[in-house]
């Protein structure tokens, strides 16, 4: 796939963050450096990729991930206008198809109990999450957003998948600790909230942190838009992880290398 055209300058840009990358620097694109590096990268093969990562992430067979991918297909969102708010930028732009369908076989195949992600928006990824934790008859998912406006958050999950999803409003490093007071044990944790380097590497060790007794899954969204998670990564030097398009996941603590979550 073709990238994003640069211009020179912006190629020489590019290029000093590449090389402060490969020298262990903290970096963060810009947004066109991130639709070029995103687009300059064949998805050709992401199918048959992210089958063969699962399968060996969660030590289950391929069949059982092919048949969780089918029933993420099926999934449709009623995206109306009249459930979104005029200023559609506020809440921020949905998580793509291919990361939503990834997002849902993960849990389908670790079967969490108590979920947490951070960037709620207006529900997009909530409603796979959500929808797998129906077909696995457990869990809860704790929504995180700190946007202004409240009153489109969530505003695409329908009423049947309500039960499930518990909606916090604030700043995600203060409202986790609280959350896991709450609930007990987080088991699962999705990114997909402020993408800076700080911001990405702070939930990433709050999360491990927590989870690095009891166990569990981190998943991050655009983890291209940094090297935060290849740091995360390195840091604590995780077997158990890989990445499908621009989503990334591993498990830490007793979760690694077992297969799902019982």
């Amino acid at each position: 796939m073709m990238g994003t055209a640069l211009t020179p300058m912006q190629r020489f840009m590019l290029a000093a963050r590449e090389l402060k990358s490969v020298l262990g620097l903290p970096v963060s694109y810009r947004d066109h450096e991130f639709s070029y590096l995103k687009g300059r990268t064949d998805w050709s093969r992401l199918p048959a990729q992210r089958i063969s990562m699962l399968s060996n992430l969660f030590c289950m067979e391929t069949n059982a991930i092919r048949t969780a991918v089918e029933e993420a297909e099926t999934i449709a969102i009623d995206e109306c206008p009249d459930l979104r708010p005029a200023n559609g930028a506020e809440i921020g732009n949905p998580m793509g198809t291919t990361d939503r369908i990834t997002l849902y076989v993960v849990v389908r195949l670790y079967k969490p109990v108590v979920a947490v992600e951070t960037g709620c928006a207006a529900g997009a990824s909530a409603i796979y999450i959500l929808t797998a934790m129906e077909k696995n008859s457990r869990g809860t998912l704790y929504s995180i957003d700190s946007a202004a406006d409240r009153s489109h958050l969530g505003c695409l999950v329908p009423e049947e998948l309500r039960e499930r999803l518990s909606l916090r409003y604030g700043n995600s490093l203060a409202l986790i600790p609280e959350i896991a007071g709450e609930a007990g044990p987080i088991d699962f944790f999705l990114h997909d909230s402020l993408h800076t380097y700080a911001h990405m590497t702070a939930e990433y060790e709050l999360f491990y942190r927590h989870m690095a007794k009891s166990g569990g899954v981190i998943c991050s969204h655009d983890i291209l838009m940094t090297n935060a998670w290849g740091h995360f990564i390195k840091r604590h030097r995780l077997k158990s992880w890989g990445a499908v398009k621009n989503l990334g996941i591993c498990r830490v603590g007793n979760s690694a290398g077992s297969g799902n979550h019982q």
